[in-house]
This record gives structure tokens, C-alpha cells and sequence, in this order.
């Protein structure tokens, strides 16, 4: 990501292969951008301006999540799991994902919650209205099928 030609490389294989940038999503850690971060800025930018989405992993695990998500062009937020792995037990950890998913509403990128190993866990996120979660929950007790139609139903969980 910090190499000045990552972008340029990443967009040539696509080509060659005949996959469009748009079918990928890249997803970084801070200690990604830590680095070089004016080359990530504009690695960033020319992924995203080809149509590729870029997401912000483990958000809310750094020490500066906020400055990136205000710094850098991302198309979405992972939020860690350590946040949804007590959202059934943790008012706290509960109150941090609502406000989580309000401001990437309003900063208009997607969400997804990392860490959902149960149904009462999934179905918070549903009523916070996180659009997409990944989990152990999800493909052990639905099979790829459900998960897929879910997938694309109203509640976008999957």
C-alpha cells in the first residue's frame, strides 16, 4: 500500500485477468497507512477513483480510527470484534456500535460488524442497522444458501 506503484500493479493484474476493480474490496489495518502515509493517501485515491472499495479493518482498535476515516477515502468501516463480541453483555460496547454505524450512515459508507457468533448478536446489529456482518454464527448454522438469500433480503446481514 505504500509503495508509489501499488496502485498502478494492483490495476494491471485486474486488467490482465479481465476482473473490474469494482468487484474488489481492499481492506486495511491502520499500520498500513502509519508508514507513508501521503503514498497511502494516493494509493487510496487511485483505487477509488477505478471503481475499487477500499475499507478501514478492526475500526475502533487503533488509537486514531477517527483522524483516518477523516484523513483517508474509504468506501467502509469493518468494526472489530471486540466491540461485537460483547454487544449481548456490554451496554457500553453496544452504545459504541450504534454510534458507529450513525456516523458511517452519515458519512454515507458501509458496515460491516466482525465477530458474530450468535443470533442475538446478529440481531442487535439488524436493529442498529448494520448492513453486513461476518461471523462463525453466520456460515455454521445457515450453510451458504441462506447466507446468500439473507444476503440480499431487506436486512442485508450476511
Amino acid at each position: 500500500m505504500t509503495r508509489p506503484d501499488f496502485a498502478s500493479d494492483v490495476l494491471a493484474l485486474l486488467a490482465r485477468h479481465g476482473v473490474s476493480p469494482a468487484r474488489i474490496c481492499l481492506e486495511l489495518t491502520e499500520g498500513a497507512l502509519v508508514a507513508e502515509p501521503a503514498i497511502a493517501r494516493r494509493t487510496m485515491q487511485q483505487l477509488a477513483d477505478n471503481g475499487m472499495s477500499v475499507v478501514l479493518d478492526d475500526f475502533g482498535a487503533g488509537f486514531s480510527s477517527l483522524s483516518y476515516v477523516h484523513q483517508y477515502r474509504f468506501s467502509g468501516l469493518k468494526i472489530d470484534k471486540s466491540f461485537i463480541l460483547e454487544l449481548t453483555t456490554s451496554s457500553r460496547s453496544r452504545a459504541i456500535v450504534r454510534a458507529i454505524v450513525r456516523m458511517a450512515e452519515s458519512l454515507d459508507l458501509s458496515v460491516v460488524a466482525e465477530g458474530v457468533e450468535d443470533e442475538a448478536t446478529l440481531e442487535l446489529l439488524r436493529e442498529m442497522g448494520a448492513g453486513q456482518a461476518q461471523g462463525y454464527y453466520l456460515p455454521s448454522r445457515w450453510g451458504w444458501r441462506r447466507c446468500w438469500r439473507v444476503r440480499w433480503s431487506v436486512a442485508r446481514v450476511c
